[in-house]
């Protein structure tokens, strides 16, 4: 039976996850197998990824291929989580996630309504495993190799790459939708060349990047695509470490992408300017940390706007980290605040550059497991580090950047932070956060 008969007949919601991920395996072979030789994260873990598939425990990438990947992982975890959805099957979905932040029956409820009212038919369930398998194929060179020769382009991100590889029509899962289907998807791969919904959520892009969303006006199919693409990807990313249950999408996490969800709405149908709807994502973040006890701040003011997006792009949403982020962003000398504050308060809607800390929530998270279980002084000193660290990256770009002209929006500058990974996770930076004022900032990457 093939996999859309088995959503179409039903089948597919009482198959067990074995038996899933060897139809997925079987339905997608050649995405599957690209996604094998993907480059990883920043953040992946070398830890042994825990799994529960077959007799012998075996993760989903070691029942198709004998080994573990880790993008092949995180996608088919990401997958599981669509069937787990679609079946209504919380406790799947929540089995091993951490049970302080699990995300909660109500929450399972409302993400069940937006998955069921936009994409109703078992078609577009298919299409949507598809979008899912397609995501991460950019990251594989080869792919990048093969679709320059094609093209006769080169490309600055896996997004592009990704978006190339479709246009010139390479990938064999995209080839099997219907055409108004393939359509949609197209469309969330143009807008997620160029818009990250998952760096909205982590407020690590600008306003001026949501500008392409308006593409998705009159196309709500397509942002349900997107949306619902964007989201299962997360639930799956935590795959590589523990492919039992959609660990990554907890309580916390689900309400960010939920405000993204409101916001980016509200921007389609023009009730939000850009500017209100990024907004709206900080002062969901800003609910989260009240409701654990710490000070309430507010986008409205440049400082408190400031140290939000640097607790939504840290992920805290817990009092005691928060803290340690307040303390550590007012012992600041007063003109790298002053930087900071400026840096991260550009929308990139106007002749100012604003600059897009490529990675800089991976750079986050890498700094602080080096810090785990550490006192809380140690960890003022680290996240203190990372603060300088952007404030000098957007004083220097700034510097180096020259504004556009009126008019010419989005003008905004990505650098990817990556070449400072080696440097975070390392011995050096565990036994002196200091270390990272030296690295050079030199990697600029290219404008929106």
């Amino acid at each position: 039976m093939t996999l859309l008969a088995s959503i179409e007949d039903g089948t597919f919601a009482t198959l067990s996850d074995t038996q899933a991920v060897q139809l997925f395996g079987a339905t997608f072979y050649w995405e599957l197998g690209r996604l094998k030789h993907a480059k990883p994260t920043v953040e992946t873990s070398g830890t042994k990824t825990l799994g529960n598939l077959d007799d012998d425990g075996l993760t989903p990438s070691q029942l198709l291929f004998g080994e573990d990947s880790v993008e092949v992982n995180r996608t088919l975890v990401g997958m599981l989580a669509l069937k787990w959805l679609w079946s209504n099957d919380y406790n799947s979905f929540t089995r091993h996630q951490n049970q302080e932040r699990r995300l909660q029956p109500e929450s399972f409820e409302r993400l069940y309504t937006i998955l069921s009212g936009g994409l109703p038919h078992p078609y577009e369930i298919y299409a949507l495993l598809v979008a899912i398998v397609v995501n991460d194929l950019g990251k594989d060179d080869s792919l990048q190799t093969s679709v320059a020769e094609i093209t006769g382009q080169t490309y600055d991100n896996h997004d592009e790459v990704l978006l190339a590889a479709a246009n010139a029509q390479i990938i064999p899962s995209i080839n099997t939708l219907q055409p108004d289907l393939r359509s949609d998807l197209m469309l969330g791969l143009e807008v997620g060349s160029s818009f990250n919904l998952a760096q909205l959520a982590q407020a690590e892009n600008v306003p001026a990047s949501l500008e392409s969303i308006y593409a998705m006006r009159d196309r709500e199919r397509a942002f349900f695509l997107k949306y619902m693409e964007v989201l299962l990807d997360i639930a799956g990313a935590a795959g590589h470490i523990d492919s039992r249950s959609a660990g990554a999408m907890v309580q916390p996490v689900f309400r960010s992408y939920l405000a993204v969800y409101d916001a980016l709405v509200g921007a389609i149908s023009g009730i939000l300017s850009l500017n209100q709807a990024y907004d709206h994502v900080l002062t969901c973040r800003a609910r989260i940390l009240e409701e654990t006890g710490f000070r309430r701040l507010s986008a409205r003011i440049p400082e408190e706007r400031a140290l939000l997006r640097l607790l939504t792009m840290g992920r805290v949403a817990d009092l005691s980290l928060a803290g340690c982020f307040s303390e550590a962003f007012g012992n600041l000398p007063e003109n790298i605040r002053k930087n900071l504050v400026g840096g991260l308060g550009a929308d990139g809607l106007n002749m100012k550059p604003a600059i897009l800390p490529y990675y800089a929530p991976g750079l986050i998270a890498e700094a602080l497991r080096s810090c785990a279980g550490s006192s809380g002084n140690t960890k003022v000193h680290v996240v203190g580090a990372l603060m300088r660290f952007l404030a000098r990256l957007y004083d220097e770009t700034a510097i180096k950047a020259p504004a556009r002209p009126q008019g010419e929006t989005p003008n905004v500058i990505e650098i990817d932070l990556s070449f400072a990974q080696p440097v975070v996770s390392g011995e050096n930076f565990r036994l002196d956060p200091s270390v990272l004022d030296a690295v050079p900032i030199t990697r600029l990457h290219r404008h929106e």
